[in-house]
């Protein structure tokens, strides 16, 4: 009977052991109690897609593989629009997606607006509003110009704006850094910059105008 028991308990004792061991094995040594919660793809997201709950999971990895750029919280993708092709159990990174009113189609591009063509933009203008361009008529111009293909022509009422509805991509101060409120990228009331240099989203004859404007004497004025 002793013999029996003694074994029992040597038996136990082996089996905690052993179950001990592969907890161990994918904890400990395999950096189970050193990991991180990453964001990976289900599955391949081809690029320009607006990334939803099925597109997303979390993942746990060991803490060497983990970066800074890493997105760790679903919340801070969904909505969001992929700028390249993510593959199956990819991390996510802010370099990899997108707003989702930035996606771009055929016709469109992003034009950075030379600073010295304006002439005011609203300092409590952010990235991602949406804004219309208009014409400051240079002093001494006549309402209507002498001579073909002047800008008026082209645009056929002066009182109307140049190009409308473009969505500011990035809105930057002299220093080419993003203009963001003091407190937060909602606040509008005090600015951390004044803004210097837009980038906007438009098509290329809504650039030839605004282009052939400024190169018939007239400022841009931006409002939103």
């Amino acid at each position: 009977m002793k013999n029996r028991l003694k074994l029992k308990i040597w038996t136990g004792v082996l089996l905690m052991l052993f179950f001990g061991w592969i907890v161990a094995d994918n904890t400990i040594f395999k950096g189970g109690f050193s990991s991180q919660n990453v964001v990976v793809a289900t599955d391949e997201i081809p690029v320009d897609s607006i990334i939803e709950e099925e597109h997303i999971t979390v993942q746990k990895i060991p803490n060497e593989y983990v970066t800074e750029e890493m997105i760790k919280n679903p919340e801070e993708l969904l909505g969001k629009r992929t700028i390249t092709v993510i593959e199956k159990f990819d991390s996510f990174s802010k370099n990899k997606v997108g707003d989702p009113s930035l996606k771009k189609n055929k016709e469109e591009f992003f034009f950075s607006i030379p600073s010295s063509w304006i002439e005011s933009v609203p300092g409590s203008l952010r990235r991602l509003d949406t804004v219309d361009i208009w014409l400051s008529k240079p002093e001494g111009k006549n309402e209507k110009s002498d001579g073909p293909n002047t800008i008026e022509d082209e645009i056929g009422n002066a009182s109307t704006p140049i190009a409308s509805d473009l969505v500011v991509a990035f809105i930057k101060n002299s220093q080419n850094t993003e203009v963001q409120g003091a407190e937060e990228k909602t606040d509008r009331l005090d600015g951390n910059s004044s803004p210097s240099q837009i980038e906007v989203l438009m098509k290329k004859d809504d650039f030839s105008k605004l282009n052939a404007a400024v190169t018939q004497g007239y400022k841009l004025i931006v409002s939103y």
